[in-house]
């Protein structure tokens, strides 16, 4: 239920069902509702609130039919529920009740190094993200500190709506035999180093959440000792991480993401 980024889209790779972030526009649609017309695109990172109210926003529906699932599944059958939250994916438009509440609390400023606080003797290649999309590095202070806050303003929907389906689970006895995994596929830089967006592995990208809830009873803190004293990452060598030179110019990076879009509908929008 969400965002799967699938090639192609509707392709299912073992699920027997899937909701689309498509589905979501096609549902406003119908409802005369209109999502993202503030203007600000996909990999923008200027703030914009967004132009549907909270009910009616693309996080609430994801949790409402991962709800919905919950509630009217075949209860003699196993499930695996996949609930994606496409927040807070830029557009940074958050709905106003989330706005509101970080008003006049004061944002966590950029982080810069040594290496990065001067622009121009950064290494470039690190910076392709900005440069091409963002144009996060003449961002002033204070317009960093509003895109912070639009960033903190979704997550806080989204761990509003886990506890709507935190509390499904429970109500219904799921809490009992049902593993939680939450995780997030990356971060976002915010400015920090000047740069923007993932693809780097500095610590505002790489560093995501991977909170693991096992059934209510079950002890998790043993199975994990036991894997992990079996298993060694692959990233290692000779006891330390790999690494690589920092890249000096954007086409130095290897394997960039480049993206892939819906072309079904009349938005433009990451799936």
């Amino acid at each position: 239920m969400g965002k799967m980024h699938f090639d192609p889209v509707r392709a299912c790779y073992g699920f027997e069902s899937m909701t689309l972030p498509i589905d979501y526009l096609r549902s406003c649609e119908k409802q005369g509702l209109r999502p993202k017309t503030h203007g600000a695109m996909e990999c923008e990172l200027v703030p914009a609130l967004s132009t549907v109210d909270t009910r009616d926003s693309i996080t609430t529906w994801i949790v409402d039919g991962s709800i919905d699932f919950l509630e009217t599944r075949d209860p003699l059958r196993p499930f695996f529920l996949w609930t994606s939250f496409t927040k807070p994916h830029p557009p940074f438009d958050p709905c106003r009740d989330f706005w509101e509440i970080y008003d006049g609390i004061p944002m966590p400023e950029a982080v810069y190094g040594d290496w990065s606080r001067d622009l121009d003797a950064a290494p470039q290649g690190f910076l392709a993200g900005s440069y091409e999309n963002t144009d996060v590095h003449l961002y002033s202070p204070r317009q960093l500190a509003n895109t912070r806050r639009a960033y903190y303003a979704m997550i806080t929907q989204v761990d509003y709506a886990l506890g709507r389906l935190f509390a499904c689970l429970r109500e219904n006895g799921l809490d009992k035999n049902t593993w939680v995994i939450f995780t997030s596929d990356h971060g976002e830089m915010l400015g920090d180093h000047h740069m923007s967006q993932k693809n780097l592995f500095f610590e505002g990208s790489a560093h995501v959440p991977c909170l693991i809830m096992p059934p209510r009873g079950r002890e998790l803190f043993r199975m994990l000792l036991e894997h992990t004293a079996q298993t060694r990452p692959q990233a290692l060598e000779n006891g330390y991480f790999r690494t690589s030179p920092a890249p000096s110019r954007p086409g130095d990076v290897r394997f960039r993401w480049l993206g892939f879009h819906y072309h079904d509908f009349n938005y433009d929008v990451f799936h």
